[in-house]
Formats: C-alpha cells, sequence, structure tokens
C-alpha cells in the first residue's frame, strides 16, 4: 500500500461493508423473531419461508465477511508501515466508528443465537409432529392403493406361435 489515501479508502470500504452487514444481521433478527411467534404445526410453510430468507440472508453477510477479511488483511500487512504524516483525527474516528459496527455486529449474532437456543425445542417438535404427519400420509396412501389396484397387470404380452 503506497499511499495514506490508499489506507483512508481501505477503511471507509470497511465501514461500508460493516455497514451492510450489520443491516443484514438486522434483517435476519427480524426474520429470527418473526419465526418466534409461528409456533402452529399448519404454519409450516410461513416457517420453512423464514428459515430460507435468513439462509439467504446468511450467504451475503458471508459474501461480506469474506470482503471484510480481505481489507482487513490489507490493513494488517501495512499497519506497521511508516507514514510520518498519519492523521490522528479523521482515521480514528473511522477505526473507532468500524469498532464499533464490528461491535453492533456481534451484539446482533449473540441475540439471533440466544434466539435460536430459545426457539430449538419448539421446532424439533413441530418437526417431530410433521415427520409423524408424513408417515401417517404415506401409511394411508399404501393402503389406500392397496384396496384401489385390484389384479396387477404383469405389463408384459403372451404371443403363442404355435397356431
Amino acid at each position: 500500500m503506497k499511499s495514506r489515501e490508499d489506507k483512508e479508502v481501505l477503511l471507509r470500504r470497511l465501514e461500508e461493508l460493516y455497514g451492510k452487514k450489520h443491516a443484514l444481521l438486522a434483517k435476519m433478527l427480524e426474520l429470527t423473531s418473526a419465526r418466534a411467534g409461528l409456533d402452529e404445526a399448519d404454519l409450516a410453510e410461513e416457517i420453512l419461508d423464514l428459515v430460507e430468507a435468513r439462509q439467504a440472508g446468511m450467504e451475503e453477510v458471508d459474501a461480506v465477511d469474506a470482503e471484510i477479511m480481505k481489507i482487513d488483511n490489507l490493513l494488517s500487512r501495512t499497519e506497521g508501515e511508516g507514514c510520518p504524516d498519519k492523521p490522528a483525527g479523521e482515521r480514528l474516528a473511522v477505526r473507532e466508528a468500524v469498532g464499533d459496527l464490528r461491535q453492533q455486529c456481534l451484539r446482533l449474532v449473540e441475540e439471533m443465537q440466544e434466539m435460536d437456543r430459545l426457539q430449538m425445542p419448539k421446532l424439533q417438535s413441530q418437526l417431530a409432529k410433521l415427520g409423524e404427519l408424513r408417515e401417517k400420509l404415506g401409511t394411508g396412501r399404501r393402503t389406500l392403493n392397496a384396496y384401489r389396484a385390484g389384479v396387477s397387470d404383469p405389463g408384459g404380452v403372451f404371443v403363442d406361435k404355435k397356431r
């Protein structure tokens, strides 16, 4: 990294990325809390939609994290390089903003993990109920097909060539 301006650009980009990550995590937290309100087995489709939306958010966060890691690596490699004219005020403010956003992101993740921990028993019981329902439905279909089927057609044809 050649100049102080390059570092400033990277710090600003890092601040933008953490802001984007924070917004994504806040959206995921909303989805998690919305999922907490859905506890009926009849709402399985809505729960699945929320889980899929949250998974998409996780993938976006992973992409942002990868870019953050690249910039962090660049900045850490050049941290020791001397810049006699280090800007104390503006650069420090950006670093503090990045640090604050990082802490806010960590708090959101911890909040989601706690909500997940609290919701897990409920979701597991719903999953077990859905599994039982699926089993009953499969058994019912097999029983119904056994009575409806009649004589099964072997699917082949016999040709008598002696005539």
